[in-house]
This record gives C-alpha cells, sequence and structure tokens, in this order.
C-alpha cells in the first residue's frame, strides 16, 4: 500500500509521496516539501495541515472529514475529491477535471477516465485496477500496485519504483 513519485524512496505503509527524501506517516499524502501532515491527510499546497482525511489543493480551505477540494470556495460531501469547480462527486470519488462522475473510491487526475473503485490515476487514458495507484501514463496495473514510471506492469501486492531503487518484501524493483 506505498505510493511512490520518486526514486529511491522508501515509505511507510500507506504513503504517497510526491517530491524526494520526504518520509510521511501512515497515510499520509504529500504534494510539496518538508511538509509532515497528519494520518490520512492530503496535501496540495504549502504550509498547510488539515484534519485527518481532508483533502486540500489550495489556500486556507479547511475541509469536512474525508473531503478532497481542488479549487476554492467549494464544500464537498464526505470522500469526495474534487479538481473543478462546481461539481459534485459521489462518495471516495477524486476529480481532476471538469463534469467527469466517477465511481465510488476512484481518484482521477486527467479528464473523461472512468477507473475502477480504489484507484488512482494520474494521467490520461489508463483503466486501472482496483487499488492501484498511478503517477505515469498508458500502465495497466494489477490490484494493490502502486506505480510511478512508465511503460511498465507489476504483480499484485508489489510496487514499481524508477530503476535502481530497492523495494521491501512483496514489491518489485524494476
Amino acid at each position: 500500500m506505498e505510493i511512490h513519485g520518486g526514486a529511491g524512496i522508501h515509505l511507510q505503509p500507506m504513503e504517497i509521496h510526491g517530491g524526494a527524501g520526504i518520509h510521511l506517516q501512515p497515510m499520509e499524502i504529500h504534494g510539496g516539501a518538508g511538509i509532515h501532515l497528519q494520518p490520512m491527510e492530503i496535501h496540495g499546497g504549502a504550509g498547510i495541515h488539515l484534519q485527518p482525511m481532508e483533502i486540500h489543493g489550495g489556500a486556507g480551505i479547511h475541509l469536512q472529514p474525508m473531503e478532497i477540494h481542488g479549487g476554492a470556495g467549494i464544500h464537498l460531501q464526505p470522500m469526495e475529491i474534487h479538481g473543478g469547480a462546481g461539481i459534485h462527486l459521489q462518495p471516495m470519488e477524486i476529480h481532476g477535471g471538469a463534469g467527469i462522475h466517477l465511481q465510488p473510491v476512484e481518484i482521477h487526475g486527467g479528464a473523461g477516465i472512468h477507473l475502477q473503485p480504489i484507484e488512482i490515476h494520474g494521467g490520461a487514458g489508463t483503466h486501472l485496477q482496483p487499488m492501484e495507484i498511478r503517477g505515469g501514463a498508458e500502465i495497466h496495473l494489477q490490484p494493490m500496485e502502486i506505480h510511478g514510471g512508465e511503460g511498465s506492469t507489476c504483480s499484485p501486492w508489489r510496487s514499481m519504483v524508477e530503476q535502481g531503487s530497492t523495494c521491501r518484501p512483496w514489491r518489485t524493483t524494476c
């Protein structure tokens, strides 16, 4: 359940990293540098500490638990993620575009893509399996896989990292 977006970084279980050399606590998501967030927090700016299970993509906005916001002045329902304006998504959905309704527990970073439950996507035109996290393009991953590159496929419960990095048990080095 690790997510990696760089090279040579070992994260704790359920961590998501978007920079370099940052170790986050379990279930934390980081989008900057040198920021330690609380468990289950997602941060998209700088110097903002959100409450557990909150996701923030702007500045000075405090959302309700399990909410994700990518604009300004928008309050979403629990477990919703929004990356535009005026869009209400279903519970556990994550959206990075406009006018897209995703299935429950989906995460999207492009446009016009419907992902399977518990999927995370950072590109476009990719359909991932449940519990997958993606940070590249045109990659089909197996359940519970995490990928930070492109053009590779991992086995279930494996983590894909940049070449030259070592993975822990149940992960593969590519």
